[in-house]
């Protein structure tokens, strides 16, 4: 193998380094309701779709940095602000292709939850889920292009 190739190859393992530390970030953002610290990690003509907990088969959906910025703190924060839930989110599993400066990829995330305000929700829950990502470099850091959250996942069977 040339000299070319090797440097190929780690230039691309550098970048899912980098992409898989980005989303982790993100994700710690999350878990402290770091709202606007999660907007960074945003492409400006990002779009995110993120499934809702407190109803199941929708999503908050937003195009656009500053669309996704009023959907994280405002929609996304004030319910949790209300709601109080509590816990940590596992990210595993990534797998992650980069093609230049764009990448595609999927990751699976568990969530263990209770929500100090609802009888019966002690234990804590878990929940899974999968993101499905497009991520793009913009001005030399990963960003995310497409963020679909899917929670529950796999999807439930209807006819079992």
């Amino acid at each position: 193998m040339i000299l070319k190739e090797l440097n190929e190859r780690v230039k691309i393992l550098q970048d899912i380094e980098e992409i898989k530390q980005m989303h982790r970030n993100y994700l710690y953002g999350l878990s402290t309701c770091e709202w606007e610290k999660m907007v960074d990690y945003f492409a400006e003509n990002a779009e995110a779709y993120i499934a809702r907990h407190d109803l199941p088969d929708e999503y908050d959906i937003a195009k656009g940095k500053e669309n996704i910025r009023t959907m994280l703190k405002d929609g996304i924060g004030k319910r949790v602000a209300t709601h109080r839930p509590r816990g940590g989110h596992l990210l595993i599993q990534p797998v992650i292709s980069v093609q230049g400066d764009t990448a595609k990829g999927h990751w699976l995330m568990s969530r263990f939850t209770y929500a100090t305000h609802l009888p019966g929700r002690f234990p804590p829950r878990l929940d899974k889920g999968r993101y499905d990502v497009e991520y793009v470099r913009e001005d030399g850091e990963w960003k995310f292009r497409y963020l679909k959250w899917t929670c529950p996942w796999p999807e439930p069977e209807e006819n079992i």
